[in-house]
């Protein structure tokens, strides 16, 4: 009998303490970061659960891009373009990659990228369409009603439309395949920093994600009809010039025999791969965002300014965002070197904020240590210059904040078997993450 009361005492008792410690985890408030990077690891759980519906979507796809089709993208940050936007080319090893600084974050993580497809590009701008053509539609709804009339459009002519965003998004209606992005409509901002209003948008991450997904299992589905489609190379990989030179215009390798894939295996692995990145950064780098958020808070509190040295593709657009606080930083996107610390001024007890690429940006890092600035950064140890190169060891000594991404030199992690470079790159993604995260800290330390 006294044995019985002691184990119902037990019970009790453990009980009790797991009430009380689920009422301590409910209790807990999250750091903004740590919320950020949450919701971005659901969405991608999320994306896998539409692994089926992106290969129907991939299928119907491939069979109009084999037949002589051409595939487009366009979002609707992207529709009031008058083709007289911003562009850099950046070099690399002798070959150079186009960054439109006023294309849509949707549009320029899909066009000219590491890993991605060489013949997507966006909607020609009198939107020349036939019924052979496939459009990939990003919506944060932005602009809905321009969007939806100029999709409106491309549905009469015939084009494959396929929407990702949310589910109440206005074009939704109007996509012959419809990839959720699991959220309300809208940007689906998430971080309280104190203010009246969140900020930290997750609904254009988690449409690229979805997009990179789609991309992997329309891969597949072109080997199932036989071909291979033609993707770039990071050009910080050695030989990446020559290689990518040589593909050219080419909508399809002829000279290779890849054997078709089956559904679920290349968009599980960009899945499984980003998602294990992304976890790596929150058990173990969290606390550098909050160490970089108080740097940066301190550095504006005390009169002076963070430069932020930005690079790539979905990056551009993070500042066109509701809620982005642009009175924040001097941004410098999309330049190498120590001319973006001169351009910014960088001096005495600034920050450099940098969220860099496959590279190592050593002498930037010196320049700043002997100008007296500090540095926060987010990058790849690759090479020490922009272009080809093996990574070096990095001396992250030089950084006063280090926050390792976790992606590696090459900017691919899907694997196609017998083709000649992985494929799909997860730093879209991560670098965006992080630049929130760190945008986040900053301003929840700055309304303390």
């Amino acid at each position: 009998m006294k044995k019985a009361l002691s184990i119902v005492w037990v019970l009790l008792i453990l009980t009790v303490l797991g009430c009380a410690q689920q009422e301590m985890e409910k209790t807990m408030v999250r750091s903004p970061s740590e919320v950020f990077i949450t919701k971005i690891i659901e969405r991608l759980e999320f994306s896998e659960t539409l692994l089926g519906e992106m290969a129907l979507a991939a299928d119907a796809a491939a069979t109009r891009i084999v037949n002589g089709g051409k595939i487009y993208v366009m979002d609707d940050e992207t529709i009031f373009r008058t083709g007289e936007e911003e562009q850099k080319f950046m070099p690399g090893g002798g070959f150079q990659y186009p960054m439109h600084e006023d294309w849509g974050g949707f549009v320029a993580e899909a066009c000219d990228r590491a890993g991605g497809l060489r013949h997507i590009q966006p909607v020609p701008l009198k939107g020349e369409l036939t019924d052979k053509d496939v459009v990939m539609v990003g919506t944060l709804d932005l602009h809905a009603d321009d969007q939806y009339e100029q999709l409106s459009d491309y549905k009469a002519k015939g084009a494959l439309v396929i929407v990702f965003g949310s589910m109440n998004a206005k074009v939704s209606s109007l996509a012959d395949h419809f990839i959720s992005n699991g959220l309300e409509e809208g940007i689906v901002p998430v971080m309280d920093i104190g203010g009246s209003e969140l900020i930290g948008p997750t609904a254009g991450i988690a449409n690229v994600i979805n997009k990179w997904v789609f991309t992997a299992e329309y891969v597949a589905a072109v080997t199932r009809q036989g071909e291979m489609p033609s993707l770039w190379q990071s050009m910080f990989v050695p030989g990446a010039a020559e290689r990518n030179e040589k593909i050219g215009e080419i909508l399809f390798h002829k000279d290779m025999r890849i054997m078709p894939i089956e559904e679920g295996i290349l968009g599980r692995q960009y899945i499984t791969n980003v998602k294990e990145y992304l976890v790596n950064i929150k058990a173990k780098e969290l606390d550098k965002f909050r160490d970089a958020g108080v740097l940066m808070a301190n550095t504006v509190a005390g009169g002076n300014k963070i430069v932020a040295g930005i690079i790539g593709h979905f990056m551009t657009s993070q500042r066109r965002m509701p809620g982005f606080p642009t009175e924040l930083f001097t941004i410098i996107e999309n330049e190498y070197g120590i001319d973006q610390l001169k351009k910014g001024n960088v001096g005495k007890d600034d920050v450099w904020f940098h969220i860099g690429y496959s590279m190592y940006p050593e002498r930037e890092l010196k320049y700043a240590r002997e100008a007296g600035a500090k540095s926060v950064c987010v990058f790849t140890p690759g090479p020490t210059d922009i272009g080809e190169g093996l990574p070096v060891q990095a001396d992250l000594s030089l950084v006063d904040i280090y926050i390792d991404p976790y992606w590696k030199h090459g900017d691919a992690v899907v694997e196609v078997p017998d083709y000649d470079t992985k494929i799909l790159p997860p730093s879209g993604v991560v670098q965006s993450t992080c630049y929130w995260m760190i945008i986040g800290e900053t301003l929840a330390k700055m309304s303390k």
